[in-house]
């Protein structure tokens, strides 16, 4: 279940996802959310009364509300012998009935830094409009070899 499956990253997951079920002899359902909770509980649910064997939820903000809804939509598959997995949504804490899959964040943000500075850039730009985003910003920023952050270090950076 993806939030919106028009996005490229969340399209490349749904096709690994689609292949390793086949593979194994699985059906695999592909749902976009645009990210309605009650619709993501309504599928869940049904998917539970289907018996699935997991149910993957991709992408997600971190609030209180969604930790608390996440929590109640991973003991409905659990409760029928299936399983919840989070792919790129925080864990839900000790004893929560669910598989987590974390994106590698400061890796990934390394790599594009260090990428970036061997070609000879010594300036990096970077919009974060979503959590995942400011993650990612964040490591990068700390990848910086001048380590410099916050509206001090953004005008030294125009000198």
């Amino acid at each position: 279940m993806l939030e919106d499956i028009t996005g490229p990253s969340f399209a490349h997951m749904a096709h690994g996802v689609e292949r390793e079920a086949h593979r194994l002899g699985h059906l695999c359902l592909v749902c976009s959310t645009e990210g309605d909770v009650r619709e993501e509980l309504d599928f869940v649910e049904t998917m539970r009364a289907q018996r699935a064997t997991a149910v993957i939820l991709v992408g997600a903000a971190d609030t209180p509300e969604y930790r608390e809804h996440t929590r109640r939509t991973a003991d409905s598959p659990a409760s029928a012998g299936s399983r919840l997995a989070l792919c790129g949504r925080p864990p839900l804490g000790p004893g929560a009935p669910v598989t987590v899959v974390e994106y590698d964040n400061e890796g990934g943000a390394f790599a594009l830094v260090a990428h970036v500075l061997t070609q000879g850039h010594r300036r990096c730009c970077s919009s974060a409009a979503d959590p995942t985003a400011r993650r990612r910003s964040a490591a990068s920023t700390a990848t910086s070899p001048s380590r410099r952050t916050g509206p001090a270090a953004s005008r030294r950076t125009r000198r």
